[in-house]
Order: C-alpha cells, then sequence, then structure tokens
C-alpha cells in the first residue's frame, strides 16, 4: 500500500478527498486506488509518495499479463483464470511465470503400458486343441 506524506510550507494540509487532514512529515497509508484518483494533487516538492505502483498498460493490447501490469492486477487476472496464489510474496517476475503456465500448461507424458503378450495364451489354447486331437485318435485306435 503506498504511504503518502505532506511535505510542504505549511504545518497541515486538507486531504484531496476532503477526508483526514494531512500533517506536515506524517505519513498516511492510503490505498493504490486512492492514490491513482488523486495523483494529480500530489506533486512534489509538496508531496511524496512511496510505494506507488505505475497504472496497469497492456503493452500487447490483448488482455494478458505483462511486465507493464500492476502485481495486484497479475494476481487477479490468475485467479479469474484458475490459477492460485498462496500467502507467501511472489515478485512480478514469479507471478509471470505462473501466468505462462497457465497459458502455456506443460504436455503430458504419454503413459506407456507394457504389452501383454497374448502370444503364450495362443500357444496354450493350441497345444490343448492338439492334446484333444490325439486323445480322439487314441479313442478311436483302441475301440478298434
Amino acid at each position: 500500500m503506498p504511504t503518502v506524506t505532506f511535505l510542504g510550507p505549511e504545518f497541515w494540509r486538507n486531504s484531496p478527498d476532503s477526508g483526514a487532514e494531512f500533517n506536515r512529515a506524517v505519513p498516511q497509508v492510503k490505498s493504490q486506488a486512492w492514490v491513482d484518483e488523486y495523483r494529480r494533487y500530489l506533486v512534489e516538492p509538496h508531496w511524496k509518495v512511496e510505494g506507488d505502483e505505475p497504472p496497469t498498460v497492456d503493452r500487447g493490447q490483448d488482455g494478458l499479463p505483462d511486465d507493464g501490469w500492476r502485481r495486484a492486477d497479475i494476481i487477479d487476472w490468475i485467479r479469474n483464470n484458475g490459477g492460485t496464489v498462496g500467502r507467501v510474496y511472489q515478485t512480478k517476475t514469479q507471478l509471470l511465470a505462473q501466468v505462462d503456465n497457465l497459458l502455456n500448461p506443460p504436455a503430458p507424458e504419454p503413459i506407456v503400458e507394457e504389452a501383454v503378450e497374448e502370444v503364450v495364451a495362443e500357444e496354450v489354447v493350441e497345444a490343448v486343441e492338439e492334446v484333444t486331437e490325439e486323445t480322439a485318435i487314441e479313442s478311436d485306435i483302441m475301440e478298434e
């Protein structure tokens, strides 16, 4: 979250949003949306803004995160597209790598099934048939 500090010549100054006043050299934590809305009033040398991220700019004009996006916007995009972002801090580069994995998932490894030898089963069947024929021939000879 950005920190806004009034550095002007007066001891205090009204907030641009008509909220709480700013005392000289006392930092106040504001949301990024607040800083974006009142950025035109927070000019140097009377104001100091720390931790401010520039507005998101989609360099590819394709709606996909790139290095022009804010970190928070990249996290929102990942969550909206089925990804998860843990509680551990991730840099913008790490988040963009996660976006690449969502867009280009790794190819699944092919499953190799071991071939079952059916030849053995066929030989057994043939051997059983031969034994049956021999038994039938022997039976005929014995009867004669």
